[in-house]
């Protein structure tokens, strides 16, 4: 029997209450690893493409209180120059190129940056995942059984992105359409019944035939 949404709400909201601190120490955990990610990237990024936050920041105040020429200091930053009269090439031209290096230099750093943000993603998911399937009330319970299945998890995020083919330019969107509802539950089958990567997306397209859409 089908249950009514009420009812999968009002069972949500027992199992929350019941497993509030393993789930309130995994979101502490993982927000102030994403939050000390974020900032540490944040700056190497910015000091990679030349950037001093801090002036731009001072620059953008006084432009809000009004001061006209911050915003000349402002492009005076972003294209490297001293003064703003006299330059020898096209202002746009020149910040283009400008920014174009920036980005370049700045490139390997915001890969690495959203590798680990992809990882953190996908273990926090893991041991969320976790602790609905095994109920557990240990945190520390979770966050080991976490690391058991890391290796796993994360691979079977990459097989599901292979395996949807969202990869593939614009045809890729519209082939995920079908293909990533019908591998949905591969997660569940690795962590519930201890599958591999790829017999866990088996089983959940083979188990999801006839449910797309309904």
């Amino acid at each position: 029997m089908v249950k009514s949404f009420s009812s999968i709400l009002k069972e949500s909201w027992t199992f929350f209450q019941k497993h509030i601190v393993p789930i309130a120490i995994g979101a502490v955990v993982f927000g102030v690893i994403t939050g000390i990610s974020n900032l540490t990237f944040g700056a190497t990024i910015q000091s990679a493409m030349g950037i001093n936050s801090q002036r731009m920041q001072e620059l953008s105040q006084r432009a809000q209180n009004g001061d006209e020429s911050a915003q000349e200091e402002m492009i005076q930053e972003l294209l490297g120059d001293e003064s703003i009269p006299g330059y020898n090439e096209d202002d746009a031209s020149k910040m283009q190129r400008r920014m174009l290096g920036a980005f370049t230099s700045a490139a390997p750093v915001f890969g690495i940056a959203m590798l680990i943000s992809l990882l953190v993603s996908i273990l926090s998911g893991t041991y969320f995942m976790l602790i609905a399937i095994k109920s557990y009330m240990d945190a520390g319970k979770a966050f080991q059984q976490t690391s058991k299945y890391a290796i796993r998890s994360i691979g079977l995020a990459g097989w599901l992105f292979l395996r949807s083919f969202v990869w593939i330019p614009i045809l890729g969107v519209f082939l995920a359409i079908y293909f990533w509802p019908r591998l949905i539950l591969a997660p569940i089958y690795l962590l519930e019944k201890d599958k591999g990567i790829l017999e866990s997306a088996r089983l959940s397209y083979k188990e999801t035939n006839g449910y797309w859409g309904k």
